[in-house]
């Protein structure tokens, strides 16, 4: 794949009102295969019948390059960040995918083609076609690949037995040791709930009628009135039939109204995504949350080693296109990092699954995305033997980065999931609970980072990606080996502390020029690295400077010439010796020739 410039027209008039330009130069990444139709669709094509449908994905040979449009609203506040984000891809890929959509309608009237989706986000179309159709779309000079779409996303659990709960007073709700060990209560002391953020779930569904949930699930209007959609039987019906997805909701917020307590965030509210389907499933389902106003993506399942094979590359990279695109769109995915082999682990670096193989918001060295994986521990705060460790690579086109060893280090942060198991809802029983030594698997750890986030967004819906998991990761509880690893990654999820950490506010500069120069530190309090974000009118020979209470320079962080707008830096906590500061309070100066802004951070150990 190459990149390039092309100039393309932008129809909306949105778009000139964002820019300030009746014109869009966007960057293509170009997507060239030797075979249009892939080896295992056109085996399957030799043996269908005529009128067989068969489903499949259709690449076309270019997509706006996910590193352009991020870079390209990185400046934008949140809701501006999403809705251009959104409107760009859809409209880039209507236009461009005009002239095969038309056919296919038209195919699809004559019962030829069924399930026909437009996949915006990585310029594709989902569809179950007849061999017929497959082999006319792939003629068309613009279409790049056509690829069976039958690998189905696997959840990460191993499934229990169910059990009834019976105590309805609220007075004698008990809290699950899951939701203690991770400090959620004491979040809820500080008034965090979860109130008002809408958490995008794709499972298998959820039991809208349970007790602990049914009076705080996404309000969709009359026409998603079982508060989300049926990805997987095309409906708007997304009730559990399995019982994974009612768990990991109850999890993230069950509210203990039928007596126990379960939910991380016991108001957030639940949009159900029932998707747990092929890649086209969960494109669709992504596409509706990010259209419908999500705050927050969770999935406690994935692709593996055993249901993709050598396909690893190819489902790797339209999964970290889809969640490279939330993040730009400025929507975290919490995610499963997977139970390895069960027994045992794949050869590393294939053992945490796909999409949480996906370089996460704000840490690594290279590129990022949106999509946070989460292993599983114990409740005496060991790893669980099943939860998949890294490292993971990205050695293929087009990013050839964390390359393999040492690669990329996964998973991002650990929570409970492992032994003596994770009790959470029942999908039979709207009083009753599921629980015991078989529900356990990073599928349960996964829901309690989902409802981590969604309690931080309660406190500032502003934070982007990037600051939610700097805010995580620099809270956790350090566990294993010191410093990340790829069994506990940062450590265990902290929601007081990463709560706690957000909120402080800068010392305001004297010069500064309201609404231009400006310095913000992130997470704050910092244990380890800090993030510092600065924001410049135009381009500036600019310094930024820390200083301890004294008034004594610490170091330096950034020096040179800096174009207009948003930029992050990070300080590794060391002074100009190399040496590391202790905690306490420090000041952060930017200067230009015109003005200074300033900026106060809490280093703690």
């Amino acid at each position: 794949m190459v990149k390039k410039s092309i100039l393309f027209i932008i129809l909306l008039t949105l778009f000139a009102s964002v820019v300030g330009a009746d014109n869009l130069t966007l960057e293509f990444t170009y997507r060239n295969y030797p075979e249009k139709i892939a080896q295992g669709l056109r085996e399957k094509i030799e043996n269908a019948s005529s009128d067989e449908l068969l489903p499949v994905i259709v690449e076309f040979d270019k997509l706006i390059d996910t590193g352009f449009l991020y870079n390209l609203v990185k400046g934008m506040g949140k809701g501006e960040r999403r809705s251009f984000t959104i409107n760009t891809l859809k409209e880039f890929t209507a236009t461009y995918q005009k002239d095969v959509m038309g056919y296919l309608e038209e195919m699809e009237n004559s019962g030829k083609v069924e399930r026909l989706s437009q996949l915006w986000l990585t310029n594709s179309i989902g569809m179950k076609a007849t061999k017929e159709i497959i082999e006319e779309v792939a003629k068309h000079s613009n279409v790049a690949l056509i690829w069976l779409d039958d690998k189905h996303l696997k959840p990460h659990v191993v499934t229990g037995s169910e059990f009834s709960g019976n105590d309805n007073t609220p007075e004698s709700r008990a809290i699950v040791w899951n939701v203690l060990k991770i400090n959620a209560d004491q979040v809820w002391g500080l008034g965090y709930t979860g109130e008002n953020i809408i958490v995008g779930h794709i499972d298998t569904g959820v039991n809208y009628n349970h007790n602990d949930l049914k009076d705080h699930l996404w309000d969709g209007g009359p026409s998603y009135p079982n508060h989300g959609w049926d990805f997987e039987n095309n409906d708007n019906d997304p009730m559990d039939d399995y019982g994974h997805g009612t768990h990991t909701a109850g999890t993230i917020a069950g509210d203990g109204t039928a007596g126990t307590q379960t939910g991380v965030a016991p108001d957030a509210q639940i949009m159900i995504l029932k998707a747990l389907g092929p890649m086209s499933t969960l494109q669709s389902a992504v596409n509706f949350a990010l259209t419908q106003g999500a705050h927050v993506l969770t999935m406690s399942a994935g692709w593996d080693s055993s249901i993709v094979g050598g396909q690893w590359n190819s489902y790797s990279t339209m999964a970290r296109n889809i969640v490279v695109n939330c993040m730009t769109a400025g929507v975290v995915f919490s995610t499963s990092a997977g139970n390895g082999k069960q027994p045992g682990h794949y050869v590393i670096p294939y053992d945490i699954g796909i999409p949480a193989n996906t370089p996460a918001p704000w840490y690594g060295s290279a590129s990022h995305s949106a999509c946070m994986a989460v292993g599983a521990t114990n409740q005496n705060n060991t790893i669980a033997s099943f939860s998949s460790r890294g490292a993971t690579q990205w050695w293929f086109s087009p990013w050839y980065e964390y390359s393999y060893p040492p690669g990329l280090i996964k998973p991002d942060v650990v929570a409970p999931g492992g032994s003596p198991g994770i009790t959470s809802l029942s999908y039979t029983n709207n009083n009753g609970y599921v629980g015991g030594i078989s529900w356990q698997g990073t599928s349960m750890s996964c829901p309690h980072l989902t409802g981590l986030i969604t309690l931080i967004l309660e406190k500032d819906p502003n934070l982007t990606p990037e600051e939610l998991d700097s805010i995580i990761e620099i809270t956790c509880l350090d566990l294993g080996s010191a410093g990340r690893d790829n069994y506990y990654g940062a450590g265990l999820i902290n929601a007081f502390d990463a709560v706690n950490a957000v909120g402080i506010e800068e010392e305001p500069s004297k010069k500064v020029i309201p609404g231009q120069y400006s310095v913000r530190c992130y997470p704050n309090p910092a244990r380890g690295v800090a993030s510092i974000r600065f924001t410049l009118p135009r381009k500036a020979e600019i310094s930024i400077d820390v200083y301890d209470v004294s008034g004594r320079k610490v170091s330096t962080v950034a020096y040179g010439r800096f174009e207009s707008g948003k930029h992050d830096i990070l300080w590794n906590r060391k002074n100009e010796k190399g040496v590391r500061v202790p905690q306490g309070v420090y000041f952060i100066r930017l200067r230009t020739g015109r003005a200074e802004a300033h900026g106060k951070l809490i280093l703690i150990n």
